[in-house]
């Protein structure tokens, strides 16, 4: 009787001790605006903001100077604008898009790949190795037939040849179809928001 008292006290104050926790967590400022920033969805922003981003996702060089004067707004509140779509994840990072052409990596590789296991420590070392590949610009797991989709850059076949060689020190990867683009009709890093 008295050993299911002191189980019956334990889980209490574990009880209240959860409570106090949640309680201390979500009264603290910077986990609740940090909380507030994930959950902030594409909806929640005015046409203005949707603006900005569309013309940064254009041309990332653009002073907030030449910003504010193509959405008809003065200099401060785009910068403050700006600044709070980064702070909130909007907008990740800047880049420069180097041109393919220039760099001599005229050709653009789909690999299809299926893996012989699906166990976790598989996958985890398939996805950890696969990063490391310089050549494999995107990596998708995928549903269907196969289980991934790599988009590979390289310049010629020559070059294919030496990144399949890196593939077939896999062991995880049990079978790859290619498509070679022949023609690009579509590129863009442009993310439709309207």
């Amino acid at each position: 009787m008295k050993q299911q008292q002191k189980k019956q006290s334990v889980w209490t104050i574990a009880k209240v001790q959860n409570k106090k926790n949640h309680l201390t967590d979500s009264s603290s400022p910077e986990k609740h605006s940090s909380a507030i920033a994930k959950k902030h969805p594409l909806s929640q922003l005015d046409d203005t903001d949707i603006r900005i981003l569309e013309i940064l996702q254009r041309d990332a060089k653009l002073t907030t100077k030449e910003i504010a004067f193509q959405i008809d707004l003065s200099v401060t509140p785009v910068y403050e604008r700006i600044r709070r779509l980064e702070r909130e994840g909007f907008i990740e990072k800047y880049v420069a898009l180097v041109s393919r052409t220039h760099a001599e990596k005229s050709l653009i590789v789909h690999c299809f790949l299926s893996l012989k296991e699906h166990s976790k420590p598989i996958i985890s070392k398939f996805d950890r190795d696969i990063a490391l590949i310089p050549e494999v610009m995107e990596c998708y797991n995928i549903a269907g037939q196969f289980d991934y989709l790599l988009k590979v850059v390289v310049a010629d076949m020559n070059e294919y040849q030496l990144f399949m060689q890196k593939l077939a020190d896999f062991d995880s990867i049990v079978n790859v179809q290619t498509s070679f683009v022949l023609r690009e009709v579509k590129y863009t890093t442009e993310l439709h928001l309207r």
